[in-house]
């Protein structure tokens, strides 16, 4: 069985928390990190959706096209 999303986030979200606190760097670090990861992770979910879009997009054309043959 997969994980649920939900308890991955949770995951997460503690461990990351928990990394955070254990760094002993202060906020104003933590933030300049976090920000450089927050940028990257941007670009990716982007690029995923522009993956996704198309995907999509082609999917809906080869059903059109499907059912244009079948008539």
């Amino acid at each position: 069985m997969n994980k649920p999303a939900s308890v991955a986030i949770k995951e997460f979200a503690e461990k990351m928390e928990g990394c955070i606190n254990e760094s002993g760097l202060p906020p104003i670090i933590v933030e300049m990190v976090m920000r450089s990861y927050y940028m990257r992770i941007k670009e990716m979910a982007d690029e995923q959706t522009i993956r996704e879009e198309k995907a999509y997009r082609e999917s809906l054309e080869e059903a059109e096209e499907k059912e244009k043959g079948g008539e």
